[in-house]
């Protein structure tokens, strides 16, 4: 399962950290590293991920723990959050949004 920074990349050769904003090519380059590492995530965790967002419809303004947990991780992301690759990101993603922790 590729993310949309995997899409531009595979697509159109748009690598995002050249896209950014002076000052958040620390962020970018994250973004980037994720973007690379996403085809290496297991099918089954990413299963497990996309289940996690089956109900967001049930909640106003689509805010379900899934939508809210994803914000704040890529507000993290911005503020120097780096996860070593995609998996990584996926499952301290699951672990916030189940509350379980991660591994």
């Amino acid at each position: 399962m590729a993310g949309i920074g995997s899409c531009l990349k595979k697509n159109s050769g748009i690598v995002l950290s050249d896209i950014v904003p002076v000052g958040q090519e620390h962020a970018a380059s994250i973004t980037d590293r994720l973007a690379e590492t996403a085809d290496d995530v297991p099918a089954q965790l990413m299963q497990e991920y996309q289940d996690l967002w089956n109900d967001i419809f049930d909640y106003p303004d689509c805010q379900s723990p899934a939508v809210l947990t994803y914000e704040e991780l890529e507000d993290e992301l911005a503020c120097g959050y780096s996860p070593e690759n995609a998996t990584a990101f996926v499952l301290e993603c699951i672990s916030r949004i189940t509350g379980a922790r991660a591994q």
